[in-house]
């Protein structure tokens, strides 16, 4: 994976319990105003060039479903109105690497902060590494070479 360091949710996070905030909040900045217009303009990153998210890491459990939840928010505490973009369970296993990849925002994702949330269903613990990237790393061995 390309990862940039600005655009970083959690960086080999360790994850616990029921519910986890990731350790960075990526900051989208404020939108601007064109010349003599009357407001500034109204962000939807949802539309466009689709938005690469990658979520990997381990599980230090037997069997648990892990939650990962998307959500932006108008304060970086998360503290105003946070509103769900997008989540999936992920079921893990004892010392077996997990990934998923989100490859779209939806459309109307209008506010300024993003994060991710972490929830186990009963008690697991994980190793975390997530982000925005460029592009999933697909490196595969060829038969012969």
């Amino acid at each position: 994976m390309i990862f940039s360091k600005e655009q970083i949710f959690s960086d080999r996070e360790a994850i616990s319990g029921t519910v986890a905030a990731s350790d960075n909040v990526i900051d989208l900045g404020e939108t601007g105003t064109v010349l003599n217009g009357p407001a500034p303009l109204v962000r939807d990153i949802g539309p466009g060039q689709p938005v690469s998210i990658s979520v990997s890491g381990v599980a230090a459990v037997a069997a648990d479903v892990l939650t990962v939840v998307l959500e932006t928010d108008s304060a970086e505490a998360f503290d105003a109105d946070p509103l769900k973009l997008l989540d999936e369970a992920i079921v893990t296993a004892d010392g077996v690497p997990f990934e998923t990849a989100w490859n779209w925002l939806p459309d109307g994702s209008e506010k300024r902060y993003l994060r991710l949330t972490y929830a186990f269903a009963s008690t697991g613990t994980a190793v975390v590494t997530a982000g925005i990237v460029l592009a999933k790393q697909t490196n595969k061995t060829v038969a012969g070479a």
